[in-house]
């Protein structure tokens, strides 16, 4: 006799348990399935020979067989706690392990991730459930869903202040921030809102560097938390420029005083700021002919905390030097030719002399040998006169015509003794231009 054994589950080897068979006589039983033998889910026949011990008095029994139920195993996940992340980390693997050893499926509960079989993708920041489940097959009942969370946390962006420069006196210019560290390709346009980016620089300020502030003012992002980190304002020297001033002189003289002017002043600033004086300096001296020379400004002695300095030239313009050309004074007898007319040149320069001139005065004169005795003017003019370094005056002289001699000469006379005296006559000679007593 064989009673039915009792359900199994799964994985139960095939034991006296289930091969109990019993016989009336002594003898020995053959099992199938063997003793030891794992059945699958369902229901199974188990079937028993006997060969009893008294072959002589007994038949052998072939088959008898009874059903037994093996019923689905139950089975467990193993599922690990996960790690924390940030946003932009690199899609990773989830391993959950069945003590069926059937491989698990997994599933996202809730939060900013997706699945693609084993492995997360983050979408965002927040809390991501993951659940491992394992359906079950003909030998195991589903396993019950195992849940592990973890958090993702914001990735952290930089929002760094960019330089800046400009000069002494001008507004700050437009203060910007760099923003990085951007994840999965994103850009600026994840944000909303701008940073708060400050100085305390003023147009006032000196020269020097000055922090430039980031902070998050309107800055916002789903994804994101926000760092800063300052930046710096450059305040350099703002330029005066020196401008030395246009001279000018006479040939000969010396150099006039060398003079210049600073311009470029800001906040309503003046010399008083700057502290020592420029360098002017001309080639030119007293003996560099008529022309333009520069007039050259350097730094000198100047500096001043807030200004650099630019340097303009200007030009010393050395003029022609006057000569007078003077006529000179002559004189003349009445019905005389002219004399020869000169001059007299005066006001040279550097020990010169009329070496340094070419070409000779025009001199004149409206008297003429017929000009009665009086005054005549001798009038000076250029004539062929030039020089490159002098210009020229004219001053008139004078040419008196002074009466001519007539030489009065007694004539020789005669008488006899006792006579009375003849009339006395003289001769007069030198007379001139044709010219007699009769018409003199």
């Amino acid at each position: 006799t064989w009673a039915t054994p009792s359900a199994i589950p799964y994985g139960t080897a095939l034991s006296a348990t289930q091969l109990n068979a019993t016989a009336s006589v002594a003898g020995s039983f053959t099992y199938t399935p063997a003793s030891g033998t794992a059945l699958t889910a369902g229901s199974q026949t188990l079937s028993v020979g006997f060969t009893p011990t008294d072959a002589a008095n007994y038949h052998a029994v072939a088959a008898t067989t009874v059903s037994l139920t093996v019923d689905r195993a139950n089975q467990t996940i193993s599922f690990g706690t996960l790690a924390n992340k940030a946003f932009g980390a690199a899609p990773f693997a989830v391993a959950a392990t069945a003590s069926s050893s059937l491989t698990p499926t997994y599933s996202i509960v809730s939060g900013p991730a997706t699945l693609s079989g084993s492995t997360v993708t983050l979408t965002g920041s927040g809390t991501v459930i993951v659940r491992a489940s394992q359906a079950g097959n003909g030998n195991y009942t589903a396993a019950t869903p195992v849940d592990q969370s973890f958090t993702v946390a914001k990735a952290m962006l930089t929002v760094t202040a960019d330089a800046k420069s400009r000069v002494y006196g001008a507004a700050n210019p437009a203060l910007t921030a760099t923003i990085t560290g951007y994840v999965n390709s994103e850009t600026s346009a994840v944000l909303s809102g701008a940073a708060a980016v400050t100085t305390t620089a003023t147009t006032t300020s000196t020269v020097g560097d000055y922090a430039i502030t980031a902070a998050a003012g309107t800055l916002s992002a789903t994804n994101y938390d926000f760092s800063f980190t300052a930046g710096t304002l450059t305040v350099s020297k703002a330029a005066l420029t020196v401008t030395a001033e246009a001279k000018s002189r006479t040939y000969g003289d010396a150099n006039p005083t060398l003079t210049a002017t600073i311009s470029g002043y800001v906040n309503s600033e003046s010399s008083s700021v700057v502290s020592g004086t420029p360098v002017l300096s001309t080639a030119a001296t007293a003996t560099s002919s008529v022309g333009g020379y520069a007039i050259t400004a350097a730094l000198g002695t100047l500096s001043a905390t807030n200004y650099s300095f630019s340097f303009t030239s200007a030009t010393l313009t050395v003029g022609k030097a006057p000569l007078t050309v003077t006529a000179d004074a002559k004189t003349k007898l009445y019905g005389a030719a002219n004399p020869a007319l000169t001059a007299t040149i005066t006001g040279f320069k550097n020990s010169e002399t009329t070496a340094v001139l070419t070409g000779t005065a025009a001199l004149s004169t409206a008297a003429t040998t017929a000009s009665g005795v009086a005054s005549y003017a001798i009038t000076a003019a250029l004539g062929t006169l030039a020089s490159g370094n002098y210009s020229f005056g004219f001053v008139d002289g004078t040419l008196a015509v002074t009466k001519a001699p007539l030489t009065v000469t007694a004539d020789a006379k005669s008488r006899v003794y006792g006579v009375a005296e003849p009339t006395f006559t003289a001769t007069l000679t030198g007379f001139v231009n044709g010219e007699s007593l009769a018409t003199s």
